[in-house]
């Protein structure tokens, strides 16, 4: 048997074209640059990101920046990029109208501490006699406070940004998230992605390689933060379930996942179940 071997997809070389793939790293990145060259590591205050939207060139150089880097495959750092057509310069426009709508959902969370982006969280899971490493890549990991009853103050929200317009749907339990008829009518893959990068980090050993030594792990929440649909007021990318926010996974959720996970995860590893193709033409669309 040929192990998983992490093969990503290629990058588009075509350069007058902003598919959705590139278009969402460039936002990405555009974001992750923000965090990095424009805001305070410790403490993030409203008045930090008010400085920012009410400077009109303020976004200017991280924009260059991430279409350097994203759309004509330039070195890291570079800033100075070829003339933009039409079409990318609309695509453009758009995505730093998303950096400022992200900086005044932001500013509702305020004070808060962004730890980092792009981290990797996998957690491995003993499947049949075999470990597996089951995870990915943290789009933002946030420290923020809390508005709820918690021991430790503060709780770990694991944000993922989403720029398509599809949007996932609430549901009412964790089962939902696995019943597979639910994927095209609640888009639950992405539900399933923001809670098991979630559970990847609940233990106080997965926290201790942001944080040293702790006295007990922060509670962490799980966010989708679907850019294309936050600007209605009193949005949060915080997912529910059954209308109840996920303000600490390992207590509300965590067990039922990670058995259904398990379930799941033998099924996929059953030697005696052979593959066939899906009965679901819209999963290859």
């Amino acid at each position: 048997a040929l192990p998983i071997s992490g093969i990503k997809e290629p990058d588009s070389n075509d350069e007058d074209q902003v598919d959705n793939r590139t278009f969402g790293n460039i936002f990405h990145r555009a974001a992750e640059l923000v965090y990095e060259r424009l805001l305070p590591k410790n403490i993030i205050t409203e008045e930090d990101i008010d400085k920012i939207l009410n400077q009109k060139n303020s976004l200017d150089s991280i924009m260059s920046q991430a279409v350097s880097e994203e759309l004509f495959n330039l070195p890291k750092g570079t800033t100075k990029h070829p003339t933009l057509n039409g079409l990318q310069l609309i695509n453009y426009e758009v995505i730093e109208t998303y950096l400022r709508q992200l900086l005044q959902i932001d500013k509702r969370l305020t004070p808060f501490r962004v730890i980092g982006h792009e981290l990797d969280a996998f957690k491995p899971r003993i499947v049949k006699g075999k470990t597996i490493s089951i995870g990915g890549r943290i789009d933002r990991l946030d420290l923020v406070p809390n508005d709820h009853e918690s021991a430790s103050g503060a709780t770990l929200r694991v944000v993922y940004y989403k720029t398509g317009s599809r949007q996932a749907k609430n549901v009412k339990a964790v089962e939902d998230i696995f019943d597979t008829a639910k994927l095209h009518t609640h888009h639950t893959d992405y539900l399933f992605q923001a809670i098991l990068y979630a559970t990847n980090l609940t233990s106080e050993a997965a926290q201790q390689r942001f944080f040293g030594n702790m006295q007990q792990p922060y509670g962490v929440s799980p966010a989708l933060l679907f850019i294309q649909h936050a600007g209605v007021k009193d949005y949060s990318p915080v997912l529910t379930l059954d209308a109840d926010p996920i303000t600490d996974v390992a207590r509300q959720c965590q067990d039922s996942f990670e058995n259904l996970l398990t379930e799941k995860l033998e099924d996929i590893f059953d030697e005696t179940t052979p593959f066939k193709p899906t009965e679901d033409r819209r999963t290859c669309a």
